[in-house]
């Protein structure tokens, strides 16, 4: 399974163009993904009601709820479904967190997924309050990397960086294992794959006063 509309950056949509179509790379470059449920009745959620006190939503029960096993089975499959591809972004990913998009008829919520939980909107209906979702999208299309949930502390490693961290996983592994020549290029091969090296950036303060330093 994968969501019915994933959105990507210009430079990632070539590298998801190659990815093989039963593969789950692809959703280690979504941006955005929208879950499209034809059914009004598979909204995951109920709204209270508008005009609602502070204290009336505090105890109000947002998750639904069905007396119909058929129905509960349903909506908790598709909740499911949203719920996976978040934590697949969320694990393939460095970030803070990610939004996506989930539409039961034509009812939407806009939602932001972290590690700690998920934050939903009140429910729109996009036939009578287009603008809303429009102007959702048009906001996030013109967002950093960072707000739009990639943790900035985290970026692709430079050359040099790479060679050092190969250089470095070479060494270690030859000193754990004794081995050399073609058994010692396969060992690495276990904890080093060119073009995938990441270089954090680890705030700290040392003894010269050195405000941030960088580690692969």
């Amino acid at each position: 399974m994968k969501p019915h509309i994933c959105c990507y950056t210009n430079a990632n949509a070539e590298a998801v163009r190659r990815t093989p179509i039963t593969s789950r790379a692809d959703l280690g470059y979504a941006e955005l993904f929208v879950e499209v449920k034809p059914d009004a009745l598979l909204d995951f959620f109920v709204d209270p009601p508008s005009d609602a006190t502070a204290e009336a939503i505090a105890a109000h029960e947002f998750v639904a709820k069905y007396g119909n096993s058929k129905m509960k089975a349903r909506v908790d499959r598709a909740f499911g479904q949203h719920i996976m591809y978040s934590a697949e972004i969320l694990a393939r990913q460095h970030r803070t967190f990610i939004f996506s998009i989930t539409m039961a008829g034509s009812s939407a919520r806009l939602c932001r997924w972290d590690r700690s939980g998920l934050i939903v909107s009140r429910s729109f209906d996009i036939c009578e309050r287009p603008e809303l979702l429009c102007d959702f999208l048009a906001r996030f299309a013109c967002a950093s990397n960072n707000q739009r949930g990639h943790d900035d502390t985290v970026e692709m490693a430079t050359l040099e960086e790479e060679t050092l961290f190969r250089d470095a996983v070479t060494m270690h592994v030859q000193k754990q294992l004794g081995v050399e020549g073609d058994a010692l290029a396969i060992a690495v091969v276990e904890h080093y794959k060119a073009g995938h090296v990441m270089a954090m950036h680890v705030h700290a303060v040392d003894t010269e006063n050195t405000p941030c330093a960088r580690g692969t």
